[in-house]
């Protein structure tokens, strides 16, 4: 029986795709710069924003504790990793799990130079469908359908997923192995597209 995503889960999860994003941005940001003191200038600012961000978020989610707990320790996460994102994703996959259920999870990061996603996964191995690690040019990738189709999020199932199985392995391997259903939203900040954010459920 798969997950009830819904319109609800796809804002909740949303919100906090801006986080990652945030995160991941300024990742790329740190990364172009030369000096220590420099990275270390990028990375206050980013606690600053991050936290500002959880702040807003937390007012939107007075009333849903589970959420809020989770928007919390998403932050410590996304701090405490020092923005490396092979230990910041699965610290993220495992808070969020508290609010939103889930068998497995992914981030795809945008590369607009090599015109490529990245992954990034969480899941065991029965779910090696979509190995992190695993590179995925824009035409082969199923997160480049759903971002055009979906800018703000959707709930995609199991006849959608059907639907594109024939032309992406991914999608066909992933129902395969019994995900009927992703929660997905894109992963954006100010000034860029950065991928995509899913939540898989049986």
């Amino acid at each position: 029986e798969p997950k009830d995503y819904d319109d609800h889960t796809v804002h909740y999860l949303e919100q906090v795709s801006s986080l990652v994003a945030l995160a991941i941005n300024n990742l790329l940001s740190r990364q172009a710069l030369a000096g220590e003191e420099e990275q270390l200038r990028a990375l206050t600012a980013l606690s600053i924003q991050l936290s500002e961000r959880s702040a807003n978020m937390l007012r939107s989610l007075h009333d849903e504790r589970s959420a809020i707990e989770a928007v919390l320790e998403i932050n410590a996460a996304l701090a405490a990793t020092k923005l490396d994102l092979k230990q910041m994703f699965p610290a993220v996959s495992k808070s969020l799990s508290r609010a939103i259920p889930h068998d497995t999870a992914f981030i795809n990061v945008w590369n607009e130079e090599e015109c490529n996603y990245l992954v990034f996964a969480k899941g065991g191995q029965e779910f090696a469908f979509a190995p992190a690690g695993m590179v995925l040019p824009a035409e082969r990738a199923f997160t480049s359908q759903v971002l055009e189709r979906f800018p703000n999020g959707a709930v995609v199932r199991r006849a959608e997923l059907e639907a594109a199985a024939p032309r992406f392995e991914v999608v066909r391997s992933a129902l395969e192995s019994g995900i009927v259903c992703w929660c997905a939203v894109p992963l954006r900040s100010a000034d860029r597209l950065g991928g995509g954010l899913y939540l898989g459920s049986r």
